[in-house]
């Protein structure tokens, strides 16, 4: 800097000390001579007159390089804090799950639940029974079925409905990812495939996480990006694909309309800690049990 002050202009007038002391720093990079003065309250930046133009480009081109630096904090508190004071009913579900394969039994031997309930391709294709996309999740083939999808499923369930913010959200999408899932795998394997279970679901859980963390990161380098699909698609070849009676169609299926669904439910105005309202949350929690209730009293011949 020069020990005199020639005629000068302002070029910036910044009310901290650190924004004024970075700008000095802007200037004396590209050899602009300058003066910094602190005039309560702001702190005042100036060049000699035939530097001004200069000196704004050189300060215009460095807020535009950092425009977005820091990056967003991939920690968002949206992430993993959910409703405060809040747990999801997951435990509640789960072993309702496991209730009710006290009831039906394991499908070797063969009883009502399975044969109205469960996913039999040439019911759904020929008769348009659909309601078994939804109740087959509620199904289970043996103890070690349901073990694997209450024990490791209930985890990624948990982790969606804090992520959310909301039980009722979090529920209605892990059931539209389980029975679209379920669809998609029927028409593309035919009249000749049948199933059970709530893995489907299970994988469309980690879909929604995979795509929400996507979106909340879409800010980032790409590569920031890349790490949540990364880890959805290790936990589908892991998980997914292991098994002689492993139905992978399905795993596939879910966790891709999972991760629709949760690209897309980033960008509602009440998910994290924008939250709908207790007569809302209530409501939707009603229509996620009706629409399995319904299901089964469809199948069931209840109606």
């Amino acid at each position: 800097m020069s020990a005199s002050q020639p005629d000068t202009v302002v070029v910036g007038i910044l009310p901290e000390k650190g924004k004024a002391i970075l700008w000095s720093l802007v200037l004396s990079a590209a050899g602009i001579d300058h003066w910094l003065a602190y005039q309560r309250p702001h702190w005042l930046l100036r060049v000699e007159e035939e530097n001004e133009e200069r000196a704004r480009l050189e300060l215009a081109a460095y807020e535009e390089e950092n425009a977005n630096w820091p990056p967003a904090d991939p920690g968002d508190p949206i992430s993993l804090q959910g409703t405060a004071g809040s747990q999801p009913p997951t435990l509640l579900i789960m072993s309702g799950l496991a209730l009710f394969f006290a009831q039906t039994g394991p499908w070797a031997e063969a009883g009502q639940w399975f044969q109205q309930g469960a996913i039999i391709g040439e019911q759904i294709l020929r008769h348009g029974e659909w309601w078994r996309v939804v109740t087959a999740l509620t199904l289970h083939a043996d103890l070690a079925h349901l073990l694997g999808n209450v024990l490791i499923g209930g985890l990624p369930v948990h982790l969606l409905c804090r992520t959310i913010g909301s039980s009722a959200i979090g529920w209605a999408l892990i059931l539209t990812a389980g029975a679209v899932g379920n669809a998609l795998n029927v028409l593309l394997h035919g009249p000749e495939h049948n199933s059970v279970g709530f893995s489907t679901a299970v994988f469309g859980t980690i879909g929604i996480l995979v795509g929400f963390e996507c979106m909340r990161k879409h800010r980032l380098a790409f590569r920031e990006i890349l790490k949540p699909l990364g880890a959805g698609a290790a936990l589908l070849a892991f998980l997914g694909s292991a098994g002689e009676h492993t139905d992978l169609g399905a795993h596939f299926f879910g966790f891709m309309v999972g991760l629709l669904l949760g690209t897309a439910s980033y960008f509602l105005p009440f998910v994290g800690e924008r939250q709908i309202s207790r007569r809302s949350r209530f409501l939707l929690g009603c229509i996620c049990i009706g629409v399995v209730a319904g299901a089964w009293i469809k199948a069931l011949g209840w109606e």
